[in-house]
């Protein structure tokens, strides 16, 4: 399993620049006469719907085939930049003020009142945080051992480090059923959902939820 996770690390740590890097040729050559008059129409309705982004979530796709078209509007050489970096480092390097303007780039969130997402923050400088930020560890949570005879009952305790992104619960739920059945005893998962501290008790069947107390929540925004 950890040799599996690492070959597929470099693939997660460029998946922007991978996908906006085909998204920008394949936009390139193909109207640069390669298709005639009757071909271009259904060409760009193929396009836009794979570049297509829904308001607070990041089109991969999207993101990565702006920021070319930002650097190429730049002066940068694009083959420099596709083998000097991976997304965190593309990302450092482009976004600026500009750039989060012309793409309408927000930071969103739940409306604790109405429950609705909506617009947060519009400070490009909030938002390229942002966006490092959940590229960090390549877009995984990170979980950090902190007993592994807890209670002395021999099962583990772990902490998720909440950076302000919450887990998807239903995720980490199948993640612990596969945690419990391999070390046969019960599995615990810290975290912090919407501010309120959980409990993930898992063992290896079924999830039961508590309430946890754990310091340091902070309100979760998304970019897009």
């Amino acid at each position: 399993m950890r040799t599996e996770a690492y070959y597929f690390m470099p693939q997660r740590m460029t998946k922007i620049m991978n996908e906006g890097w085909a998204s920008f040729w394949h936009s390139r050559i193909l109207t640069s006469g390669v298709l005639d008059e009757s071909e271009i129409v259904d060409f760009a309705d193929c396009h836009s719907g794979a570049t297509a982004s829904a308001t607070g979530q990041l089109n991969p796709y999207k993101l990565g085939i702006d920021l070319y078209r930002h650097a190429e509007e730049k002066g940068y050489d694009l083959f420099r930049l596709r083998r000097a970096h991976n997304d965190t480092s593309f990302l450092d390097e482009l976004v600026d003020e500009e750039f989060a303007r012309t793409s309408q780039l927000f930071l969103y969130g739940k409306n604790a009142r109405t429950g609705r997402t909506e617009v947060l923050d519009r400070d490009w400088r909030e938002i390229k945080e942002k966006l490092l930020q959940d590229l960090a560890w390549g877009g995984l949570p990170q979980i950090e051992l902190i007993d592994a005879d807890h209670e002395g009952r021999g099962e583990l305790l772990l902490l998720h480090k909440h950076d302000g992104r919450d887990l998807q619960l239903a995720h980490a739920a199948d993640t612990l059923k596969n945690v419990a059945r391999l070390w046969k005893k019960n599995v615990h998962l810290v975290t912090l959902e919407e501010g309120q501290g959980k409990q993930l008790t898992c063992d290896g069947e079924t999830i039961k939820v508590s309430d946890a107390v754990v310091p340091g929540a902070k309100a979760t925004t998304e970019a897009g």
